[in-house]
């Protein structure tokens, strides 16, 4: 079995394109984010300004989504995985507490790692 690509393999230029629109979609999206940070700010009523960040959290939501659509799912795991990463990239992401931490309720489950492991971090007593 041959494992190269062949030429019918090869992505066409036009679904290139395609998965290029989807990343800009991805990276896009970021922007009506930081709009929702200005929204406040500005000199409109509180029920304008509520109505205007959650139209702005719809669409950034929309755009992400659409564009991960078109960028493939390789794209959007690796855009979720960048994200995680750069939330908290100082917590190691597969941390085994012993038996005694989760005993005394030092251990916190701190939701799923990149594999849909449970992530454990381990509380220290402080010195």
């Amino acid at each position: 079995m041959n494992d190269d690509l062949s030429e019918n393999d090869a992505p066409t230029y036009r679904q290139q394109k395609i998965v290029q629109a989807g990343w800009a979609l991805m990276v896009g999206s970021m922007g009506f984010w930081a709009l929702v940070l200005v929204v406040p700010f500005l000199p409109y009523s509180n029920g304008e300004r509520v109505t205007a960040v959650g139209a702005l959290l719809v669409l950034a939501e929309i755009t992400f989504w659409v564009g991960a659509l078109m960028a493939g799912p390789d794209a959007a795991r690796r855009m979720k995985t960048w994200w995680r990463g750069s939330q908290d990239a100082s917590r190691p992401s597969n941390v085994e507490p012993d038996a005694h931490a989760i005993h005394t309720g030092h251990a916190i489950h701190t939701g799923h790692d990149v594999h849909g492991r449970h992530d454990v971090q381990v509380r220290t007593k402080p010195s």
